[in-house]
């Protein structure tokens, strides 16, 4: 980052803050309390303005099932897929209720961190390790008229314990299959109204297939100024890989090396009124630069050799949020937005293109007896694509545990740069991509819940223009984006949370998906059809041990290899303790215990058997 783009970020706050009195705690980055503990599967929960479809993952659920990366924590989520391309030295993006992974926004305490001007954000690249995650946030319904555009499938939030004032410090090493190794390492200490922390994240490992070895590290600094009734948080994060790319079965690339360097910088300046004003402002800056080298590539043609290949590309964001809240007592909740940033590419050979955007929005939560409704406007001008506005509707209604809501929304997209001007061994941009990739949904369900647990029915319909899917229309093993006419995605969802006692609880979803190309009725190869999730749990005072299903169904693509049918079983066990007044955990996790194999996205086969022991010291 550079020195002027600092100084920049440092006059800004300085412009914002009227100065600092004493007083009040600060609050994380999204704006959000800190959150109370909760169930797996947890539904129906508002949040940035959803009533109705939301999951969460909380930090007691990521415990029980002895997660060490966002991957696994995510693994029970009934309307999420991960889709993998060679684990931890590949990637690995999400995809929301049959959406593409284009359309699915992962953010940090409610800030992008998906690699601009692309969504299509790779989970090994989260710089935050699982001991700094509070809980994850997961709405599988369109929400870019808070979050902005890319977000036509939804949201994931990752949610982060705030920086304290609070003296705390912790560890944690493991090793697993492959000689996995893991180091983790975090400190916060406090000076009266200053908190600061730091963690620090290692992962290597030799993976599961040739030319699959990663080594990361990855860093993030956190600062906290709480002058009551005004409030300061900046961070800092990190990360660098170094990894092999194994390529597809049928094309491997055996001698192929990524390097991807990740930075980024946000600051925020809070206000907390007693009157139930609240404001949000800050800057923000990040940057990633990938190289990938093969000396010897795959040739499509035996005839002829492939040249080398050594390929790099920058991408670049800066810009500026902010947002007003108004309160009024219990009955409504209006809020005003803004957003200005700017977003560059640059490639190989010098060539950059650059784009810019700004939004405006306005939000109206309101609550009265037991109905409840949330309407929100955007407004959002692309330098290139022009301007577009938005509005979505949510109408819920909750008595004696039940509830029920509807909603509405519509949403857009642009081109993403891997889309424009992606030029890789198997994946190419078309820069003829000129069309916005917008949506019209519908969403809708009822919930009953009590002592015993809860459940919950949902159905829902997302009809989408100009979408944009990657597909080999030549036959070359070569993926390039077009652009499909209008194509649908329909669904239900069915999930229950079943409490057998205070220490044992059984989560179960299901979903069913139907995507189709409404211009031929096709459905694209590799959609997902059907999925179950399902798990036993147990939290004890000194064990937590958690058994997992997972079944993924597709359409047909390659019969018989595995891919179309994909069932895992997960298992967990945590002994934890207070040794010389010093917490203390060992846990060990195992996957895919058939040992199957299967694939998640065709030609990249998945692990097989596999197991993490970790232990863990301190907070």
């Amino acid at each position: 980052m550079s020195a002027t783009r600092i100084v920049g970020i440092a006059g800004a706050l300085i412009a914002l803050v009227p100065g600092f009195a004493a007083g009040a705690p600060a609050k994380n980055t999204s704006g959000s309390p800190a959150p109370a503990a909760a169930p797996p599967m947890t539904a129906s929960a508002p949040a940035g303005g959803t009533l109705g479809s939301i999951d969460q993952v909380t930090a007691a659920q990521i415990a029980t099932t002895s997660s060490k990366d966002i991957k696994a924590a995510l693994a029970l989520v009934p309307t999420l897929v991960i889709n993998e391309t060679g684990g931890q030295a590949g990637r690995a993006t999400l995809s929301l209720r049959g959406s593409t992974a284009e359309q699915v926004l992962v953010l940090v305490d409610g800030r992008r961190v998906s690699r601009s001007p692309s969504t299509a954000f790779n989970l090994n690249d989260l710089a935050v390790p699982i001991e700094r995650v509070a809980r994850i946030d997961v709405i599988p319904a369109p929400a870019s008229l808070i979050y902005g555009p890319d977000a036509v499938g939804g949201v994931v939030n990752i949610i982060t314990r705030a920086t304290g004032t609070s003296p705390a410090v912790g560890v944690s090493y493991g090793r697993g299959t492959e000689d996995e190794q893991r180091l983790a390492g975090g400190v916060q200490y406090g000076f009266k109204k200053l908190g600061f922390s730091l963690d620090g994240h290692w992962l290597a490992g030799d993976g599961y297939r040739e030319n699959g070895d990663y080594d990361q590290k990855s860093f993030a600094v956190g600062l906290a100024v709480a002058p009551a009734p005004w409030g300061l948080d900046a961070r800092w994060t990190s990360l660098s890989r170094g990894s092999g790319a194994s390529g597809t079965l049928e094309h491997p690339t055996p001698e192929a090396r990524r390097e991807d360097a990740l930075d980024g910088l946000s600051a925020d300046v809070l206000y907390h009124s007693g009157s139930g004003l609240h404001l949000k402002a800050g800057v923000f800056s990040r940057s990633q630069t990938l190289r990938l080298t093969d000396p010897a590539p795959s040739a499509f043609d035996p005839s002829a050799a492939a040249a080398p290949i050594d390929s790099r590309q920058k991408d670049s964001s800066y810009g500026f949020e902010t947002r007003l809240d108004f309160a009024r007592k219990d009955i409504e909740l209006y809020s005003v937005g803004a957003e200005w940033v700017s977003d560059s590419v640059a490639l190989d050979g010098g060539e950059e293109h650059a784009t810019e955007r700004w939004a405006l929005y306005t939000q109206d939560q309101w609550h009265t007896g037991n109905w409840s409704a949330v309407g929100t406007l955007r407004r959002d001008e692309h330098s290139v694509y022009g301007g577009r506005t938005n509005p979505s509707l949510t109408v819920g209604w909750g008595s004696g545990g039940w509830k029920l809501w509807a909603g509405w929304a519509k949403n857009f997209r642009t081109p993403s740069s891997d889309e424009l001007y992606a030029d890789g061994q198997f994946a190419q941009g078309n820069p003829d991509l000129q069309k916005l990739e917008t949506s019209e949904s519908y969403d809708g369900g009822l919930e009953l819940a009590g002592g015993w647990g809860r459940v919950r029915l949902s159905a829902f319909n997302r009809r989408v223009d100009n979408m944009i899917i990657w597909a080999d229309a030549d036959g070359d093993s070569v993926y390039r984006p077009d652009y499909l006419e209008r194509a649908t995605v329909s669904g239900w969802e069915a999930q229950a949370l079943y409490r057998v006692s205070d220490s044992i609880a059984i989560p179960v979803g299901y979903q069913r998906l139907s995507t189709r190309d409404e211009e031929t009725g096709e459905r694209p190869p590799g959609a997902v059809k059907s999925l179950w999730r399902a798990a036993i749990q147990g939290t004890g005072t000194s064990l937590t041990w958690s058994l997992e299903y997972a079944a993924t169904n597709r359409e047909d693509v390659l019969p018989g290899d595995g891919f179309v049918n994909a069932t895992t079983i997960n298992a967990a066990l945590a002994w934890r303790d207070t040794i010389a007044s010093v917490p203390v955990r060992l846990s060990l996790r195992a996957e895919n215990l058939q040992d199957r194999d299967y694939e998640t996205v065709a030609g990249y086969p998945m692990r097989g058997l596999s197991w993490f022991a970790e232990l863990r010291v301190g907070l």
